[in-house]
């Protein structure tokens, strides 16, 4: 089996079966598997995620422990493809998707591109990732959109999987993916509507310090400039933060 499908979800949303159902609705004529892990959830969500379960492609399980690192890992050691493709609760994957992925198979990590929805399906934007160096770019920021993502699942084994983030494991995972010569490949071919609403957690102050203790991490660890000149990037993006959170306060 090449893909496993992952998707963890721990709470009801408006867009929940939509995105389920872009899944087990592939036009893919070969064999894949979608592992839904609910995690921390109500009884009646979990009831309520059952019914998808009449498909034999749809493998529902429970956990107890809300944090997403966990759930994803938890994920891939019941995972029997050679990849992973990620999924989130509330965006929608173009019918094509795996189809398209079958044509990117070698690399470590395929970043696919996607448009941007808003919470009425209508697109808004989109990104195109190209043209990223993941060695040169990613001290800058993280522009891979993590449910548009194909990850060998060998690789994921090899550094352990996620390891930290609340809400940047990807940019660590990334970071760590980088350090021991991950082979990346970045498309312009969009596999992905991306949803953005006010149900997510853009723009919160966690992920910002987060990604600056990873940086702090790597730069301890090795002591190479790019690792500090990312912490330094890392610590200006908080500043402004703080100082745009200040400056809303007080026109309110």
């Amino acid at each position: 089996m090449l893909f496993s499908v992952v998707m963890c979800v721990h709470e009801m949303n408006p867009f929940l079966d939509d995105a389920i159902i872009s899944i087990i609705e592939q036009n893919y004529t070969h064999d894949f598997e979608f592992i839904i892990v609910a995690n921390n959830c109500s009884d009646d969500l979990y009831e309520y995620l059952g019914k998808y379960t009449a498909n034999n492609k749809v493998k529902l399980y429970r956990t107890i422990i809300g944090q997403l690192c966990f759930n994803l890992n938890y994920a891939i050691n019941l995972a029997q493809g050679e990849y992973i493709i990620r999924m989130d609760s509330d965006d929608v994957s173009l019918s094509n998707r795996l189809t398209i992925c079958e044509e990117h198979l070698g690399f470590d990590v395929v970043a696919f591109s996607a448009n941007y929805i808003d919470e009425k399906n209508n697109i808004i934007g989109g990104n195109c990732v190209g043209s990223f160096s993941i060695e040169k770019d990613l001290i800058k920021k993280n522009p891979i959109i993590h449910p548009a993502c194909m990850i060998k699942k060998d690789m994921l084994l090899k550094i352990k999987g996620y390891s930290g983030g609340f809400q940047s494991e990807d940019y660590d995972l990334w970071l760590r993916m980088e350090k021991v010569s991950a082979k990346f490949y970045f498309s312009n071919t969009k596999v992905l509507n991306y949803r953005i609403s006010t149900l997510q957690s853009k723009g919160a102050l966690l992920p910002y310090c987060e990604v600056s203790g990873y940086f702090l991490r790597e730069w301890l660890l090795t002591f190479k400039f790019k690792y500090f000149e990312g912490l330094i990037i890392a610590l200006v993006k908080r500043s402004i933060y703080s100082f745009k959170n200040r400056k809303a306060k007080i026109e309110r």
